[in-house]
């Protein structure tokens, strides 16, 4: 078997149970998903990492080729993250309502970002974010990726952070006065359409919206993900929104690359697990193209702070 894919909105792997063979693309093979529901007991070992090929509607093709966690044939990027308001696609698409938010990590990384006003809520939660404040809602996607790239370099603030970056976040508080000294640094003219270059605009706007706290395990349900039709006529309201993972950890987790252990739980795309006594998060996408068999692992690995309590 195969790690080929995962997903972090329900969480969970894919795996493909066939073999990619010497001559590159396989025949159709099976995919099974594993859900990552918290408390679910993995017992894989893994073996050696190569393209993880391509899932497609009718199953999954393998490929040999040694890069990972895909090949450059089978390596896609998402045309639209790159965009910054002018459409790098031969027809633009995006004409439905899109929102501009700032993701916030504890205690003090933020990122802004743009998403589709129906998936807000679910962006979030897929990011592994502690926070997300809405800032303004736009007709379209181009409007709103000119206003993200705007307010990434007036306020400096990044549009990207990286999973390492992440993982230093897991077991602290947000710090709120960080968040509030990075929202004074975003101006109103590039965030909201209220009081139109007054810094007191979004003052007022941010003190105007309601706090809501939200259990991503409730957000992770088969039933939410799958009632998109009825999320898309009742988006989320603007709101500053807190995300509670229920991790419960008291000391930082020890990176690894294993597939070994009780799920803990799920933020953005790091699985907490339990093992042995100790605590480990483990990058999804690290995991994607290694070769899987069954059986705990058998690997000396570092113990956390936890195991020695």
């Amino acid at each position: 078997m195969q790690i080929v894919g995962y997903d972090t909105s329900a969480p969970g792997m894919y795996l493909s149970h066939v073999e990619p063979q010497a001559d590159g693309l396989d025949s159709l093979n099976e995919v099974e998903f594993i859900s990552l529901a918290p408390g679910t007991e993995l017992a894989y070992t893994l073996g050696q990492r190569h393209c993880a090929g391509v899932i497609t509607d009718e199953g999954h093709y393998s490929c040999r080729n040694t890069s990972a966690p895909h090949c450059r044939e089978h390596n896609s990027t998402w045309v639209c993250a790159k965009c910054t308001g002018t459409c790098l696609k031969d027809e633009m698409d995006c004409y439905e309502p899109h929102v501009i938010y700032l993701a916030v990590f504890a205690p003090d990384i933020h990122k802004v970002g743009v998403t589709k006003q129906w998936r807000l809520t679910q962006r979030l939660v897929e990011q592994g974010a502690d926070y997300g404040i809405h800032l303004q809602t736009v007709s379209n996607g181009r409007i709103a990726r000119e206003r993200e790239a705007e307010i990434a370099t007036t306020a400096s603030i990044t549009d990207r952070i990286r999973a390492v970056t992440k993982h230093t976040s897991l077991y602290q508080d947000v710090d709120e006065s960080a968040v509030a000294t990075q929202l004074a640094d975003v101006k109103a003219e590039s965030a909201i359409e209220l009081d139109i270059g007054s810094q007191a605009g979004i003052n007022a706007y941010i003190e105007s919206l309601p706090e809501v706290d939200l259990s991503v395990s409730e957000l992770m349900t088969e039933a939410v993900v799958d009632n998109r039709d009825e999320i898309k006529e009742n988006p989320d309201p603007p709101a500053i929104y807190r995300l509670g993972y229920d991790l419960k950890l008291s000391d930082r987790p020890v990176s690894e690359t294993i597939a070994t252990g009780t799920v803990r739980g799920i933020k953005g795309r790091l699985i907490i697990l339990d093992y042995a006594g100790s605590t480990y998060t483990v990058d999804m996408r690290d995991l994607v193209g290694h070769t899987i068999n069954s059986g705990t692992t058998t690997r000396n690995l570092q113990a956390s702070l936890d195991a020695w309590k």
